[in-house]
């Protein structure tokens, strides 16, 4: 029952912050990055890496797949996703 309780109290969280304009643009605008971000660690779970060993096979440093895997996607390459994709088998 706890998990449904904090499930609940954030979509009611959630739907209260979305009346304001504003957060619900930057909601809107943000929502695909951290989704993206969600799915690459969820990849890399399933494929038994951890950060750092997606990292090294990638070419990057651990806080950078961290970094990814947060959705702070503005600065990172379409080619180093695709490299990400890759090397998790995810087409």
């Amino acid at each position: 029952m706890g998990e449904n309780m904090r499930q609940d109290d954030f979509t009611r969280f959630l739907e209260d912050q979305l009346k304001d304009s504003d957060f619900a643009r930057l909601y809107r605008e943000e929502s695909p990055k951290v989704d993206l971000g969600v799915t690459i660690a969820l990849a890399r779970e399933r494929r038994g890496l951890t950060q750092a060993q997606l990292a090294r096979q990638v070419g990057l440093r651990k806080r950078e797949i961290n970094d990814v895997e947060m959705g702070n996607l503005d600065e990172v390459p379409l080619a180093l996703l695709n490299r990400i994709a890759q090397v998790l088998d995810y087409d």
